[in-house]
């Protein structure tokens, strides 16, 4: 698993069972995960906001 803030958006990478990746925002509002995929190739190939990666313990502070 990777993860990333995207802007100040926590997102993961998250493998998927067929070798592919999930790409989960956290909702602020709902304090859970969104599917978007659309994400993917900005936050693979560093286009758009600022992307930061990010370690597994600073992202779960950030989404606690």
């Amino acid at each position: 698993m990777r993860y990333y803030l995207y802007g100040h958006t926590p997102v993961k990478l998250e493998p998927t069972t067929s070798g592919g990746l999930k790409v989960l925002v956290f909702n602020q509002k709902t304090r859970s995960f969104d599917l978007d995929c659309s994400l993917y190739p900005a936050i693979l190939f560093g286009r758009g906001e600022d992307i930061r990666q990010i370690d597994e313990a600073e992202f779960k502070s950030l989404t606690a």
